[in-house]
């Protein structure tokens, strides 16, 4: 996907980036299928807080936007 090797900025290597989409792209097709998403929107409503706590807490999502003087991946 275009923009994808903009993901961590010049400081990573296009492998690492590479295999953090892939790995956040697997992470929300298994908790968010696009065939039961709109159910889920409905029942559950437009925030996914198991979705979230899997990307923050085990893939540091958050940290992509921090830059690493901060303590982030920049």
């Amino acid at each position: 996907m275009k923009g994808d090797s903009m993901i961590l900025g010049n400081a990573a290597a296009p492998e690492d980036t590479a295999l953090l989409t892939d790995t956040i792209r697997s992470v929300i097709g298994k908790a968010d299928p696009a065939e039961d998403r709109s159910e889920r929107v409905y029942r559950d409503g437009p925030i996914d807080r198991e979705l979230w706590a899997v990307l923050g807490t085990e893939i540091g999502v958050g940290a992509l936007a921090v830059p690493e003087q901060h303590g982030g991946l920049g």
